[in-house]
């Protein structure tokens, strides 16, 4: 397509051989990756098409697999819930002492301007992002 795309890259045996998955969305760029709470991996991307996009779709591309990229799926949140300058952002998974796991994403909290710096955090494997505070 000439196109970029996000995928994952992974080794089972410290670096010595590497395994690709398959494209989850093409035109994205600078994805983090987090494991959810049922095992599977969430790849959150930049997605480029956002330079035009102010809209109410304009946010994070986000996608899940269960079988390591083979195979991907939009996540509930896809465009719908993160804010999207086009730019860099961050996403960890940490399980708390409870065993409950939580989501942290950051980014700048515009659609237009790399501004705002914002960590969120969600309580649902990244349905809502309902807390966050402004850096």
């Amino acid at each position: 397509e000439g196109l970029p795309f996000s995928n994952l890259m992974w080794s089972r045996d410290h670096g010595e051989s590497w395994t690709l998955g398959s494209h989850a969305r093409s035109n994205t760029t600078e994805c983090a990756v987090a494991e959810l709470s049922n095992g599977s991996l969430m790849l959150n991307m930049r997605d480029n098409r956002n330079r035009k996009d102010k809209s109410d779709t304009n946010g994070r591309a986000v996608s899940v697999t269960r079988d390591l990229g083979k195979t991907w799926t939009k996540h509930v949140s896809d465009h719908l819930a993160l804010p999207e300058p086009v730019c860099m952002a961050s996403l960890i998974s940490h399980t708390l002492s409870d065993g409950k796991q939580i989501l942290f994403f950051s980014n700048p909290n515009s659609k237009t301007r790399r501004e705002r710096m914002t960590v969120r955090v969600s309580l649902d494997d990244g349905r809502t992002w309902p807390s966050n505070r402004q850096v």
